[in-house]
């Protein structure tokens, strides 16, 4: 608080007990004058009252304030929070709220139905706009002046030294439980109730058929005023404690959501009567970015995965059964470009996703039981290096197609281990532990000059080994190798 009025309010404490005139209460504490002083405080109230309203009139219609009339205004507003009952407080923040709700109703909602009545969408969204920012930058204006208000009424207040003569008389004095808010926020409010729900329905389709026309036409000339109307709806609700965009959500984000769903769903309907599955899911994804970069554009943050979420369930959830009925062909033609946009798409589903997975697992268990023949009719070297060339594709695939995927890493993992754990005849998992055992030793046993080329074959060796659930056959088998010589 500044020094001058830390000084004034000492001032005005010493001159209620020292009867001094004109500083503070103008009476003593006797029970008879204090009747009378009550009377004429209620006086002095609407003296500063008329003041307080002129400077706030001036505010609202954009007048020039000079600085000495705002000081003498501000000093007002800290004379009655300081030095009045807490009555009058109470009465000069009802004062404020009534003088708001008149401005409302005579400049803006008078103005903005004359706008619906003989003008176009983008009339009433101009008109809305400039009354909006016109009254948002009066408001913090205001909120400035009245700032030692915001703290009398905001925070639970204390009896001070002017309500003493009101307990002597009996006067009950006010609620200090009721909690109210800043006179900014109480202006935000006021205007979400007196302008924005009474305009809710024309509000809603107007920012919906612009929106529309950016979609169908990429028009984007109301791009700023559409992301102007959307921050105000956002704006009225930035308060603690206040439901977080309840206005926003009412207004806006509901609607658009529903709006953006039907959209898409009427999209889908036209796209799988007119391209393949490939092309299907190349719109889909081209759509999904569209929208995304709009609702970046227009949108508070907190609806960007909402509206990603409606294009998923319209076009990937509702269409799944078209997507995946080619998925196996794209992944045995390995059309690169067409898994990526596939994965992409189907990420998001849990159906989806684990379809293409099991797809995807199935196709490397048909590769490895290719590469290690049937009934393990296989030199140990080809056994070997033909796993380690499947992993080495298909881990590839997965870093360069699923973005490095864990799940498909396993997909992969899981289709090697069950090739190389299946059962020959009436053994299980003896022959490829044995076929390994026979490869490593081989390798061991050799005289080369090139030591890299051995480590790189025993490094693929050790890499098939991990997927043997029974690494103690491959323990026996190497002992038996290296006793027996053979």
């Amino acid at each position: 608080m500044p020094l001058c009025f830390d000084l004034w309010r000492s001032r005005s404490r010493i001159s209620s007990s020292m009867n001094v005139p004109g500083m503070g209460m103008d009476k003593s504490l006797g029970m008879s004058e204090d009747k009378m002083d009550l009377y004429s405080m209620d006086e002095r109230f609407e003296e500063r009252w008329q003041r307080i309203q002129v400077i706030l009139m001036d505010i609202l219609a954009q007048k020039e304030i000079h600085r000495r009339v705002w000081n003498e205004r501000f000093s007002d507003v800290y004379d009655i929070t300081v030095n009045f009952p807490q009555a009058f407080v109470d009465r000069l923040y009802e004062n404020i709220r009534a003088l708001f709700g008149g401005h409302i109703q005579r400049h803006v909602v008078c103005s903005l139905q004359k706008s619906l009545t003989y003008g176009a969408n983008v009339q009433l969204l101009d008109a809305y706009l400039q009354h909006w920012n016109s009254f948002y930058e009066a408001l913090k204006f205001i909120n400035k002046l009245v700032m030692h208000l915001n703290s009398a009424v905001v925070r639970p207040a204390k009896i001070n030294d002017s309500e003493f003569p009101m307990i002597h008389l009996g006067i009950s004095l006010p609620d200090y439980s009721n909690e109210k808010i800043e006179v900014l926020e109480l202006g935000c409010q006021m205007w979400a109730s007196d302008v924005v729900m009474p305009l809710r329905e024309d509000m809603t389709r107007m920012l919906l058929d612009l929106i529309q026309r950016d979609r169908e036409h990429h028009d984007l000339a109301y791009t700023d005023p559409i992301r102007a109307v959307v921050a105000s709806l956002v704006a009225v609700d930035e308060f603690k404690g206040r439901s977080m965009l309840k206005t926003y959500k009412e207004i806006f984000e509901t609607p658009y959501i529903q709006a953006t769903g039907e959209n898409y769903r009427l999209e889908a309907s036209k796209f799988v009567n007119e391209t393949t599955c490939s092309g299907y899911v190349e719109k889909v994804l081209n759509r999904l970015n569209e929208e995304d970069f709009r609702a970046r554009r227009l949108c508070h943050t907190s609806t960007l995965d909402k509206v990603k979420a409606e294009i998923q369930a319209r076009m990937v959830n509702d269409r799944l059964a078209f997507i995946l009925q080619d998925s196996r062909m794209v992944i045995e033609e390995r059309r690169q470009q067409d898994l990526c946009n596939l994965y992409a798409v189907l990420r998001p589903s849990s159906e989806g996703i684990n379809t293409l997975r099991l797809h995807f697992t199935s196709f490397v268990e048909e590769k490895a039981r290719e590469a290690v023949g049937s009934n393990y009719a296989i030199e140990p070297q080809d056994l070997v290096e033909n796993l380690v060339k499947i992993l080495a594709r298909f881990d590839e695939m997965v870093t360069q197609v699923f973005s490095s995927d864990p799940m498909f890493r396993k997909a992969v993992e899981d289709a090697i281990r069950i090739v190389i754990n299946q059962q020959s005849g009436a053994t299980s998992f003896f022959v490829s532990a044995e076929l390994i055992a026979r490869y490593c030793d081989t390798l061991l046993r050799k005289s080369s000059k090139n030591l890299t080329e051995v480590e790189e074959k025993l490094d693929g060796a050790i890499k098939v080994f991990r997927f043997l659930d029974d690494k103690d056959v491959f323990q026996r088998v190497g002992q038996d190798i290296v006793m027996t010589g053979e």
